[in-house]
Formats: structure tokens, sequence, C-alpha cells
């Protein structure tokens, strides 16, 4: 079968603006050089770092007519020369796909999954009992619980919605704080674990670290994995981090078929076309999890 010589897809033009991110529906096809696979995607997800691409936020230097995408799953359609492990037909992610997967739910994986995996076991990992507290029902905080669940570990979740919490609740949350209701949820978080947890998964940044060092115990790790704040809020201090005698750091996928996890997203999955729509709903947060793009 021939390939097309032009695809479709959203690409930023320009910089600064939501408004400059534009679908076309004439990219040329990318050259493959031997090294490379060529995918055709049937599924992709959002992530806040999307967003800020489109906008002009983004702290790093971005490529003009960048297309703001990190997370998909498809089908490889050509191969380079030197390519071996790869065949034409495979179904992938950034590596092969889990074989309990669909393409939705493979397409949420890359970033979130291999996150939180890397937060439970990349300098500490996470045990039997042990006590995991992750941050709201973003995409990191969801692959985290489930993976903290079938580890045998217990976890603390935070929401600001009764809904939501629910839902938490019906994936495994051992106890779920609102923390529009308890602003204190470190000191509650270390009163439900009788002495605090072992690992934080620390998403919000200057709004929740503070909290975070509350809630964690002695020798405990918080990895921080995004900042919701804006650039340049602080929310601690460096003798914080020094008396909460805590590991604070900065930052696979083979658990997702070893014990048939099925990755959560959110329940509204867009067209391709809608893509505006979709970061929207992710900026507003009425998402649970991942937002999926079903494409095709």
């Amino acid at each position: 079968m021939s390939l097309p010589r032009t695809t479709k897809g959203w690409a930023v033009v320009g910089q600064g603006r939501f408004d400059n991110l534009k679908f076309d529906t004439k990219q040329p096809l990318p050259e493959l050089s031997d090294n490379e696979v060529l995918v055709k995607f049937h599924a992709a997800s959002l992530n806040f770092r999307n967003i800020m691409i489109a906008q002009g936020t983004y702290p790093f230097d971005v490529k003009e007519n960048i297309i703001p995408g990190s997370d998909g799953a498809g089908e490889v359609v050509d191969i380079g020369k030197k390519v071996t492990r790869f065949q034409k037909g495979s179904e992938v992610t950034t590596l092969f796909m889990q074989t309990n997967l669909n393409y939705l739910e493979a397409a949420t994986l890359p970033c979130s999954a291999l996150t939180a995996w890397n937060a439970l076991y990349g300098l500490k990992a996470v045990l039997p009992g042990d006590w995991v507290l992750t941050q709201g029902t973003g995409s990191v905080s969801i692959s985290a619980l489930q993976f903290a669940k079938a580890a045998g570990a217990r976890v603390v979740a935070t929401t600001s919605s009764a809904a939501k919490a629910q839902r938490l609740r019906d994936l495994g949350a051992d106890h779920v704080i609102n923390y529009k209701e308890i602003p204190n949820w470190g000191e509650e978080a270390k009163r439900l674990t009788e002495g605090g947890v072992d690992h934080v998964l620390e998403v919000g940044g200057a709004h929740t670290i503070t909290e975070s060092l509350k809630a964690v115990n002695i020798g405990g790790s918080v990895t921080i994995i995004g900042w919701i704040a804006r650039l340049g809020e602080t929310g601690l201090s460096f003798p914080q981090i020094l008396s909460s005698m805590a590991v604070v750091r900065g930052i696979v996928v083979p658990a997702i078929q070893a014990f048939d996890i099925k990755p959560v997203f959110d329940k509204q999955v867009s067209k391709l076309k809608e893509l505006k729509d979709a970061y929207q709903y992710l900026v507003d947060q009425k998402h649970f999890s991942k937002v999926v793009i079903k494409i095709g």
C-alpha cells in the first residue's frame, strides 16, 4: 500500500496565543531517517505541556509550526532501512503497545504512566502497606493510584469535588480529602495515616508543596512532577525542606499488562477537529484523568 504525501493535524503557527493553534489538512509526511518509523495515529491524549506550547508560555524553546503533542497510540506504516525492532503493522505508543489495551487506553500512557511509575519506583520502591498521597484527578495522579494499589500500598487522594471523590474511592483510594473543605490537608493526611505518608506525588507547586511536606513521614519522599502555580511563585523555604527530613526530588509500563490495569480516561472523547475545545475542557479542569482524542 502506497502512503499519501500529506496528512492532517494541528500545529502552532507563531507564538504567544492559543488562537495560533491551526488545523492543517495538508501537512507533508515527514521523511524517515534510517533509524525512524512512521506511525499512523489512531488516538492521542492531552497534557498541560501541550497547552503551554500553544499559548506561548512554555519555558523552553520550541520549533516553529510545532505539533504540540506528546502522547498517542497507533500502528507503524513505514520503517527506516536500519530498523529491526519494529515492523509494519506493529501497534505502538512510544514502545510496543500492551496487548490488553485498545488505542484510546494506550494513548494515555507515555507521559503520565511512566511519570507515575518513576515516582513510585525510581528512587524508593513502593512496598505493600506503604502510604501514597496523590493530588487531584489528573492523569499522573490516577496512574499512581492504580500502580500503588496494584503493589499492595494504601492511598490518600485529594480532590475538590464530591463526584470526583467517589470515583477515586471506586478506583481504590483508602482515604479522600476535599482540600477545599480541609485546606490544611497535610496535617489531615498525617492523622489519617497515623504518622505520615511514604510517597507524595506533588503536582501543584507553590499552592501544595507546603502541605505535602506536612503529610510526608520522616524518610519519605516527595516527587515534584508538575507545577500548576505560576512560574516564579514559591510556597516553601529551604528550612521547611530540612525540617521535614524527607527526600524532595524532581523528576515502566510492563506493570500495565502484568496486573491487567486499565488506564482511566475522561468520558468525553473528542475528535481531531475538536482539539481546541478539548484543550479548553482541560484548562477548565472539568476532566477526570486523561482527555483523549480519537483519530480517524
